[in-house]
């Protein structure tokens, strides 16, 4: 019985001092991982909104891990672009693709990408997080090359400007996300007809999002 307890004793003091380093570990790391995740979420900003000069914009947080974006040439009291998070289950069904997505204001009807339609359209979308076939669905991660081979052959390598996105990600730019439809509005990733369809569903997922942020946003 002795030998029971001691058993036990032990057995939960070593939990308690796993249980303490853990939570240790986690509160050390956790300012760094703060800023790791910060400094994804601002690189994929600029990837999507490649057309704004980031150093004059101006961006507010909303609900739900959305940002509202205000360019000063456009108007200083109303966003002229959004950004959400949305999550779709791609190819992998145990990890679902995370993206940030790009979406106008559709008040601002002068913005390039609004295309002349009624409601938020897509301005474009960065992977934040996937773990979809390599070659196949991770593709959707992919960008231009700065210059292609025979740009350097021929010695007229020019610096890649700020727009690296591939044809597929291109095709997604004013439309808007009920429009969206893998192999008929949407041409799929070659052999991933999954992950594109998941891709598709997490800009869904982010406009559903985004219009719940703003209807937290307009309660307050």
């Amino acid at each position: 019985m002795k030998k029971f307890l001691l058993l036990t004793f032990v057995l939960g003091l070593v939990g308690a001092i796993s249980a303490g380093a853990l939570a240790l570990t986690y509160t050390v790391t956790k300012p760094q991982i703060q800023k790791q995740e910060a400094e994804v979420r601002k690189n994929a900003l600029k990837k999507v909104f490649f057309r704004i000069d980031f150093t004059k914009a101006h961006m507010e947080d909303l609900p739900d891990g959305c940002t509202a974006i205000f360019l000063p040439e456009i108007s200083e009291a109303v966003p002229a672009y959004y950004a959400a998070p949305g999550a779709g289950i791609g190819y992998n069904t145990a990890v679902p693709i995370e993206l940030l997505v790009g979406f106008t204001n559709p008040a601002c009807k002068d913005l390039p990408e609004q295309n002349g339609k009624n409601g938020s359209v897509c301005v474009g979308w960065k992977v934040i997080k996937s773990e979809e076939t390599p070659g196949l669905g991770e593709n959707a991660k992919n960008e231009e090359p700065p210059f292609t081979i025979a740009e350097v052959v021929t010695g007229n390598a020019k610096p890649a400007g700020p727009d690296r996105r591939t044809a597929f990600q291109k095709q997604f730019e004013g439309k808007l996300p009920a429009e969206m439809e893998a192999k008929k509005t949407i041409d799929t990733i070659t052999a991933a007809t999954y992950s594109t369809v998941g891709i598709i569903n997490a800009v869904k997922d982010a406009e559903a999002t985004l219009q719940a942020a703003l209807e937290k946003q307009s309660a307050k």
